[in-house]
Order: structure tokens, then C-alpha cells, then sequence
């Protein structure tokens, strides 16, 4: 009797072992195809899919959290909005970061960037409402304010394409015309193709959009030591040994080189991973073999790799030679991602950074506010250069420039502002560069307060985030007595570059 009734409690116990196990692994899936939903650029895709990963799993758990922290900067964007301040894009981009933006959301963003004639974004809001909500005694409504805005966005395409008619007689229109397509068909198709492709490479990628420098980068750094490093180079010397004449592979030579070369995941298939991998971060449906010239040329090279696999255990007079050319090619590829990212992580100190920090933070809504009688900036008379991302040293220039402004918000006049940078050579031959900005609001900030107001607290929140940012770099943030006719300066400490020749001269000042 008791070992029937240990038999029955032995099979209840492994039931419901198997029912958790599927369970997990449905959640898992769940939560897989819910982050896979929510890459979409539409703002709440994928929230419905958020909402079906099982609420008891941990995934469920994590996907409900960051729903609710989502929610918290879709409705701090609307606030935003509402009241004309700047940062409401900012917090769009952080939810999204997150979670899917909650799809009745969609009607209040909708109708705020239609009161101030976004009509564009406000017709993508509205039809993205309309998509979730068909059926609802509001959507009604929702459908005709849907037309309102597109009836405005064809009115200013007609208005646009009106004034830009009435320049024009028909006669001059029609030889335009002509020239214009003869132009055309025998030189413009093929040079904006050129140009086209030259403009999406990787390199501009990174130029124009700051922003994805860190994930671009890291992908670069994977590609190159997972793909290059470990599998194709490794066979470099062996390659060599076999391209010169009489020199026959043995057969733990072929057998080195097919598995170090063609083992595991297939040279194709990884490949075609990494350069996934960058799409899906640039979110662009061209592939960079298509837009970027070293990536075209290394994706030549690993289809040449793998037709040259069949070949290995009997190659023929010129399998290594092909072998060779190709490893060479990548190794081309290499050096120039290698310099990209060198080039990319270095970051001029000079007048345009400083202008574009001081002109963003004066176009923001409550610094705008702030009467100011002097906003001085000294350019360095060198060439100083720092290891580190430029969307990085706008962000601590932006927060020191705005702490600034606030300081002296409230003191008497001469309200005055500078910024500046020094270098100092240290005793180990190491060099540091301070980004210094100096007010005349008398007294020090608490860089790190006990207690601090709500208006203390902003700026602390800004503080942190610089002493948070120059830390990754081996920076740090302090205070120090500043430029004749100023209070202090608040300084952030980086070291130099010492090597900086091959920095890129687009980013050396006029």
C-alpha cells in the first residue's frame, strides 16, 4: 500500500514538474515574440504582446515593470507637450526604450501635435489609435478629427506645390523639362546611385546619428573578434605556408584549416548574423553590404571563402592563393573598422563643441528664460583632443552650462558665463584636460548635497548624471576658483589623447 501510494505521489510531483517546465518556456517564448513586436517604430507595438507574457512568470513580471516605468515617460511627454517645454521627444525615446507606449495614449499625443500643427505626427497617433480601437463609439470621432489632419497635410502639399508653380510659366517648365530629362537619363541616375550608397555608409551612419555610436561600436567590436580574430585569421599563417609552389598540405594541415575555417555555424550564416545585427540597430531594411563600400568588398570575400570550401580536401593550383586574397581582403576590412573605431571614441575639444552645447541648452525653453549679459567662449590655441563619444561631452557640457544659467539666475547683474579649456601636465607625463565652466553666482554648488530643495535637487539630478558619464571615460567632476571677474568654474577632468594624428579633420576646427 505505501509504495502505491508513493508511485501516485512520485507521478503528481513529476506532472507538475513537466506543467511548470512548459510553462516556463512558454513565457519565454511569450516574452521573446513581445521584445521582437515591440522593435516595430510604432510606439505601442507590441503591447498587447507585453501583456500575454504570463503575469505570474519572472518574465511576465519583468514586462508588466517596464510597462509601468514606460508609462511614467509617455505621460511626463505629455506633459511635456502640454505646457510648450522642451524633452518631451527625449521621454518618447526613453519609454519606447522600455516598453510599448499604452495604445489609448496614442489619442492625447494625437491631439496635442495637432493643436500645434504637427499634422504629420499627429495623423500617425491618430491611425495608430484607430487600429487598436476600431470598434469604440469614440473612434468615430477619433476617424474625423483622422481626416481633419490629413485634409490640413494635403492642403499644405497643394499650398507647397502652388507657390511652387507660380514661379514658373509653362513654356520655361517645358524646356526645363527636357534638359532635366535628358540630364537625367545620362548622367544623374547613376551618380545619385554612387552618391546614395556613399552617403549610407557605416562612417556616416555614426556622423549622423551620435546616438547609435555606442551599439554600433560594440557591434564592430564583436564582428571582429568573434568573426575575424578566432575564426578567419587564425588560419593566416597556415595560408601563407600553402600559397607558395610545392608546398602540399598534410593532412592534419587540411584538417586544421576545415575545421578552424569552415567548423561550427557556417562562415555564410554568422556572417549574415552580424550584419542583422547592425540593421536592426541602424533600423534600415538595406543591408550594409548594399550601402557601405568595406562591407561590400568583405562580404565579397566571405562568398569567396565559402565556394572555396568544396575545394579543401582537394584543392586545386590556386584554391590557397584565392584563400589568401580573400583572407587579405578582410584583413583590409578590419583595419578599417579598427580606425572607425579609433577615430569614432576620439572627440575634438574646440570651438564647434562648444557652440553646439551652449546654442541646444539657450534653445530650451527654461533656460531661454534666463537673463544673461555675457556668454563668453575661449577656444583652446592646440589641438586637444579626449577618448570619448561626442554625444557624451555634449551631455556634461549641456548640464554644466545649465547648472550654470540656473546659478545665476537669481543674482544681480552682471550675470555672466564662460567656457573654457586648459590642459595639465602631470608628473608621469600623462596629461589632463579640463572642460571648465566658470559664473559669477557667488559661493560653491554642493556636488553632493545631503538634503537639497526641488530646484537643488534638478540640478543635482544633472550633476550626477555628468559625474555618472565622465567616471566611464576615467573622468571626474570638481570645483575650482574661476577666470578673473567669475566666481568659479565647475570642471570636467578627462585625460588627453597624446596620439592624435589620425583623428579625423572633419572635426578640427576652421
Amino acid at each position: 500500500m505505501d509504495f502505491v501510494f508513493l508511485a501516485v505521489l512520485l507521478t503528481v510531483f513529476l506532472s507538475l514538474l513537466s506543467a511548470c517546465h512548459r510553462n516556463h518556456n512558454h513565457a519565454e517564448e511569450t516574452w521573446k515574440r513581445a521584445l521582437l513586436a515591440s522593435q516595430r517604430s510604432e510606439l505601442s507595438a507590441g503591447y498587447e504582446e507585453f501583456l500575454q507574457v504570463d503575469p505570474q512568470s519572472p518574465q511576465g513580471i519583468l514586462a508588466r515593470a517596464r510597462l509601468v516605468k514606460a508609462k511614467q515617460h509617455y505621460e511626463r511627454a505629455i506633459e511635456l507637450l502640454a505646457t510648450n517645454q522642451p524633452g518631451a521627444k527625449e521621454e518618447l525615446v526613453a519609454g519606447k526604450a522600455l516598453a510599448p507606449l499604452p495604445p489609448r495614449m496614442n489619442l492625447p499625443l494625437a491631439r496635442l501635435l495637432r493643436e500645434k500643427n504637427n499634422f504629420y505626427l499627429a495623423a500617425q497617433f491618430y491611425r495608430s489609435y484607430v487600429r487598436h480601437f476600431p470598434r469604440e463609439a469614440e473612434t468615430a470621432v477619433v476617424q474625423k478629427e483622422l481626416a481633419d489632419v490629413e485634409t490640413e497635410l494635403w492642403a499644405l502639399s497643394e499650398g507647397e506645390a502652388e507657390a511652387s508653380k507660380s514661379i514658373w510659366s509653362p513654356e520655361l517648365l517645358a524646356l526645363l523639362g527636357i534638359g532635366l530629362l535628358l540630364f537625367l537619363s545620362l548622367l544623374a541616375v547613376p551618380f545619385l546611385y554612387i552618391r546614395y550608397r556613399r552617403d549610407r555608409s557605416l562612417e556616416q551612419w555614426l556622423e549622423q546619428f551620435p546616438e547609435l555610436q555606442p551599439a554600433i561600436l560594440y557591434l564592430i567590436g564583436t564582428l571582429r573578434h568573434e568573426l575575424l580574430k578566432h575564426r578567419i585569421f587564425a588560419t593566416r599563417q597556415l595560408l601563407k605556408e600553402l600559397s607558395f609552389p610545392n608546398s602540399p598540405a598534410s593532412a592534419s594541415q587540411t584538417q586544421f584549416l576545415k575545421q578552424r575555417l569552415y567548423g561550427g555555424t557556417p562562415l555564410q550564416v554568422l556572417w549574415k548574423e552580424h550584419l542583422h545585427q547592425f540593421s536592426r540597430v541602424l533600423r534600415t531594411e538595406r543591408s550594409l553590404p548594399a550601402q557601405d563600400p568595406n562591407f561590400a568588398q568583405a562580404d565579397a570575400a566571405i562568398s569567396a571563402l565559402v565556394r572555396l570550401e568544396s575545394q579543401i580536401e582537394k584543392p586545386k593550383p590556386d584554391t590557397y592563393r584565392r584563400l589568401v586574397e580573400a583572407e587579405g581582403v578582410l584583413r583590409e576590412f578590419d583595419r578599417n573598422m579598427a580606425r572607425l573605431l579609433r577615430n569614432t571614441q576620439r572627440t575634438q575639444i574646440g570651438l564647434p563643441l562648444f557652440s553646439e552645447a551652449t546654442h541646444a541648452v539657450r534653445n530650451e525653453f527654461r533656460a531661454a528664460q534666463v537673463p544673461l549679459d555675457e556668454l563668453l567662449i575661449v577656444p583652446p590655441t592646440e589641438r586637444i583632443a579626449v577618448s570619448a563619444y561626442r554625444i557624451d561631452l555634449l551631455l556634461v557640457l549641456k548640464n554644466l552650462i545649465r547648472n550654470a544659467l540656473f546659478a545665476v539666475e537669481k543674482t544681480p547683474a552682471p550675470r555672466r558665463i564662460a567656457i573654457d579649456v586648459v590642459s595639465v601636465l602631470l608628473e608621469t607625463g600623462e596629461e589632463l584636460v579640463k572642460l571648465r565652466v566658470h559664473d559669477t553666482c557667488p559661493g560653491s554648488i554642493p556636488l553632493n548635497p545631503p538634503d537639497a530643495d526641488g530646484h537643488t535637487f534638478a540640478r543635482q539630478r544633472g550633476l550626477d548624471l555628468v559625474r555618472m558619464t565622465l567616471r566611464v571615460y576615467g573622468g571626474t567632476l570638481l570645483q575650482e576658483e574661476g577666470l578673473p571677474g567669475f566666481s568659479k568654474c565647475v570642471v570636467a577632468q578627462l585625460f588627453r589623447i597624446q596620439d592624435e594624428t589620425d583623428i579625423p579633420s572633419a572635426s578640427v576646427p576652421d
